[in-house]
């Protein structure tokens, strides 16, 4: 449910399977967002405006604020309000399923 949210997304590497989603997303005051996240979990940094930020229907809320970072497992379910005067406007990435062994970059894979 978007109650007034509006999403843009911004990258999308996915064509057609998992890939990386890098979305921006502006919530009106006084409106929410809920959703779930994506299946490798997601990252999301607070741009500006202030709210808050439920895990679940029934979750603890947790306060949220310009400059805050917040990670969100996978398929984790959310809500998160913009309690201030202003929008909330966050930036959301979206990470694909898959293995999270860290990958070695040797310098011909770097232009």
């Amino acid at each position: 449910m978007t109650d007034g949210a509006r999403v843009h997304t911004v990258l999308d590497t996915g064509a057609g399977r998992d890939g990386l989603v890098r979305r921006l997303v502006e919530v009106p005051a006084g409106s929410r967002f809920e959703g779930a996240a994506g299946p490798g979990g997601e990252l999301w940094f607070v741009i500006a405006g202030a709210g808050r930020l439920s895990p679940g229907p029934a979750g603890q809320a947790r306060q949220v604020r310009r400059d805050t970072g917040l990670w969100l497992p996978p398929g984790a379910g959310y809500r998160v309000s913009a309690d201030g005067p202003d929008p909330l406007r966050l930036d959301s990435v979206s990470l694909p399923a898959g293995d999270r062994k860290s990958t070695r970059l040797n310098s011909s894979h770097i232009t």
